[in-house]
């Protein structure tokens, strides 16, 4: 019980380990209205899934092969792959 963004806060003065949160959800929404976010670490998987419009759905295509990779000054990644 307490103030969540007071105990993150408290948390990161302390000197050792990173705190990691993994996922979406009210608390990375709460950490991030205060500022408590340094930093993302955004993943891609090689694999299709879910639901909608399916760019492979004739092609019998679920995993991928990374063939190459560029990241660009923007920040902006280009991940070139091929059907596996």
């Amino acid at each position: 019980k307490g103030d969540v963004v007071e105990e993150i806060r408290r948390l990161k003065q302390e000197p050792g380990k990173s705190l990691l949160q993994y996922g979406v959800g009210e608390l990375t929404h709460t950490m991030l209205k205060a500022g408590l976010v340094d930093e993302f670490r955004i993943l891609v998987y090689p694999f299709t899934f879910g639901e909608g419009p399916y760019i492979f759905e004739h092609m019998g295509v679920n995993t991928l092969k990374l063939l190459e990779n560029k990241t660009f000054s923007s920040g902006t990644v280009a991940l070139h792959y091929q059907p596996s």
